[in-house]
């Protein structure tokens, strides 16, 4: 009873088959079928794929028959067993031909989305499982890179995405940046992006300016330099920002009453600068709140949080 077949003809039709159970035209809705026995006039019902009550017949009734089953189905088992590996062989031999570009590339981009430090590429274990995966042996450790390659590799990136961006920022008369500071193992950063409308298609595209270290304290004239030197990285003039977003707390809202008229006021920067950062007493607020009337750059002030 190791194999089922089934069929439309009647009981009479039916050729003999040399298995002990075949198919008949017994009720069959695509899930419950039944089997007549070639070796006795019993109709046996049963469900598709399963062959409990098929082999409980023979076990019951025609248990001489139950060292054929078993030699059957072991026979299948093997043949089964030697097709799944054999494909796998045949697929994991497809990447051995891997070239150390590639190898780079992925890798790179493992570190970089995962966060990682750059010496991983020289762990042992790391190194084990690219080799792995890739199917080399350690005949073929050359092909991996090290944190070196890494480095010169992250250079390479950041060059290139500034100098995208630089020249897409210059296309666009007018942009907006933002701002926000957060701490994490007793270390300060700022991270800006910027954001602008295409001004053919009007669509809206963000990208991120940077993720600089604050050293010292979050004061209003760290915040400011930090700001006006990631705008200058980019070549991102004061003409061209239209708002800066940022938190609605008081050293960013003293950062931009502080230095927002400075270059038209005192006239000590260029189009890129906002301020002589070194010097704190012509920043202080006695001195700013006396010129409040003079500023030439109206500063609006938004709840980020409504």
């Amino acid at each position: 009873m190791d194999q089922q077949k089934l069929c439309e003809d009647e009981p009479d039709e039916l050729d003999v088959a040399d298995t002990p159970n075949e198919a008949c035209n017994s009720p069959y809705d695509g899930k419950n079928i039944g089997a007549q026995c070639q070796y006795c006039p019993k109709i046996i019902h049963g469900q598709k794929g399963s062959t409990g009550n098929f082999l409980s017949h023979i076990k019951l009734n025609h248990s001489s028959l139950q060292e054929k089953v078993k030699a059957n189905k072991l026979t299948n088992c093997n043949a089964s067993s030697y097709a799944t590996n054999k494909r796998e062989k045949l697929s994991f031999s497809r990447v051995t031909n891997i070239s150390k570009q590639k190898i780079t590339e992925l890798v790179f981009n493992h570190i970089v989305e995962e966060m990682r430090p750059l010496i991983t590429t020289e762990k042992p274990a790391f190194q084990k499982l690219i080799l792995g995966i890739a199917g080399l042996t350690q005949s073929d450790h050359a092909l991996l890179p090290d944190r070196r390659t890494m480095s010169k590799e992250l250079k390479l990136r950041y060059s290139n995405y500034v100098s995208m961006l630089t020249s897409l920022i210059e296309k666009h008369t007018y942009v907006c940046t933002t701002a926000d500071i957060w701490s994490s193992n007793n270390k300060s950063y700022l991270r800006s992006t910027c954001h602008f409308i295409n001004e053919e298609t009007f669509e809206r595209h963000s990208y991120v300016l940077g993720c600089r270290r604050i050293k010292g304290g979050h004061n209003f004239l760290n915040i400011a330099e930090v700001i006006n030197e990631t705008h200058q990285s980019f070549q991102i003039s004061n003409t061209k920002i239209s708002h800066i977003v940022t938190v609605n707390a008081s050293n960013f809202a003293k950062a931009f009453r502080s230095f927002s008229n400075t270059s038209s006021s005192y006239n000590k920067c260029d189009s890129y600068n906002v301020g002589n950062f070194s010097d704190d007493s012509e920043c202080s607020d006695t001195n700013y709140v006396n010129s409040e009337d003079s500023y030439s750059i109206e500063v609006e002030y938004l709840d980020s949080d409504v």
